[in-house]
Parts: C-alpha cells; structure tokens; sequence
C-alpha cells in the first residue's frame, strides 16, 4: 500500500458486509468493529433495502439486506442502530 505518516488513508467497507442491529444497547456480536448510529435514510426496493446509517462524526454508513428481512427487523429512520462489521470487510484506498 506504501503506507507512510502523514499521506491519506480512505476505508471502504461494501454495505452488504455491513450488519444492522437496532437498538440503543451495543449487541452482542464477534464483529470488531462497531459504530452507533440513527438511521438517516431508508430506500426500500422489492428485493433489497438499503439502510443509511449516521453516525456521530456525521459519516453516513449503508447497509444493505433483503427486504423481507428488513421488514422483519422493522426499522425506520430516526431509529437507534448499529453498523456492524468484521476487519476483512474494510478496503483501504491510498491517495
């Protein structure tokens, strides 16, 4: 990657690696990473539904699931929710 201090380092992490999980309490999960959030967008589609999710920097996380169980999870915006990942979902970018 050439990583070197100073030089500008963007993660990327596709949201169908991105696990949503609604709530106020951190979940339980193996996931190493994990952000809170409100959920500021949903864009429901009749096989997918993509969640955004802001978290407390103002970045916006998306994850994506099927849309029979997003209705299961019943989650809507302004909700209380989790972006969940594991490290081998992250990309890294090098300027």
């Amino acid at each position: 990657l050439g990583l070197k201090e100073g030089r500008l380092i963007t993660a990327e992490v596709k949201a169908p690696w991105v696990i949503l999980q609604k709530g106020k309490e951190e979940p339980l999960s193996s996931a190493e990473n994990r952000f809170p959030g409100i959920i500021s967008r949903v864009t429901e589609g009749k096989q997918s539904t993509e969640f955004a999710i802001r978290i407390s920097d103002g970045t916006e996380m998306c994850a994506i699931m099927s849309s029979h169980e997003a209705r299961r999870l019943n989650v809507k915006m302004g909700d209380q929710a989790w972006a969940l990942f594991n490290c081998f979902a992250v990309v890294l970018h090098t300027e």
